[in-house]
């Protein structure tokens, strides 16, 4: 009797059936209460996509004008923002007379995601080419070959055009 238990023990030990682990899991989940932070940085997944960096690409050098959803630059969009950087106008570096090396932006800034966004590009050459060439606005052509690529290929799956 007591080498079976002795056995069924030892077949536990190397027998994993899942149900420690979904204990282990639903213990530390049951503690961990993730907030949504609009303008935190995205997390790449274990083998990240071109558009997957592009997301990141896009936080980095696009997401300030057009939005965290690529909604552009709304009213709700900027209250996500800290008070004091919600009127990008009114501040002093993006206003009718900005510091030196600021730059005046515009009123209004297009939705990059959403129905008809991309219309203007009648195909994703076209876009890349132009995000290339004119982005970001307050730097046009800094951006590398590879971050345009990747941009293009996020804002291409955001708009359900491509599926990578």
């Amino acid at each position: 009797m007591v080498s079976v238990g002795i056995a069924l023990l030892l077949a536990g030990l190397f027998f994993d059936t899942g149900a420690a682990t979904s204990i282990k899991q639903t213990e530390v989940t049951a503690f961990v209460t993730p907030t949504l932070d609009r303008l935190a940085e995205p997390t790449l997944p274990a083998l990240p996509s071109q558009a997957d960096k592009g997301a990141q690409a896009y936080w980095l050098s696009c997401m300030p004008c057009h939005g965290d959803l690529g909604q552009g630059l709304t009213s709700e969009f900027r209250n996500a923002y800290p008070p004091e950087d919600r009127n990008c106008w009114d501040s002093g570096c993006h206003g009718n007379r900005p510091y030196q090396n600021g730059f005046t932006l515009p009123q209004t800034i297009p939705a990059v995601v959403g129905a008809n966004a991309l219309q203007k590009f009648p195909n994703a050459a076209v876009l890349r080419a132009y995000i290339f060439a004119a982005m970001p606005y307050w730097k046009p052509g800094s951006l590398t070959e590879e971050q345009t690529l990747q941009i293009t290929a996020f804002l291409l799956r955001q708009n359900n055009l491509w599926s990578a």
